[in-house]
């Protein structure tokens, strides 16, 4: 079955809401192999050094979940890691 959908963005930060969220986009992507899905993860950025390196950790986490739950799909995926910060370092 071919869907209308061409791309999914999926909003993932490891919330209950956000793993559906990412589900649904691959059971769509399973019933239309045309099907892109771009998944955003994004990180608060502090600036005490601790809490930014654990918030940071934490995204890292939530990205190979996705990549984990991507592999269930035959689409091409990959992956694009981006980190910017005021300091950027």
């Amino acid at each position: 079955m071919l869907s209308p959908i061409s791309k999914a963005v999926v909003a993932y930060d490891g919330s209950e809401m956000s793993k559906k969220a990412l589900e649904r986009a691959i059971m769509l992507a399973k019933l239309d192999k045309k099907l892109v899905i771009n998944v955003l993860t994004v990180a608060e950025v502090t600036l005490l050094p601790l809490e930014r390196n654990v918030k940071l950790e934490k995204a890292k986490e939530s990205m190979l979940e996705v990549e984990e739950k991507l592999k269930a799909i035959p689409n091409k995926t990959e992956t694009y890691n981006r980190r910017t910060s005021w300091t950027d370092n």
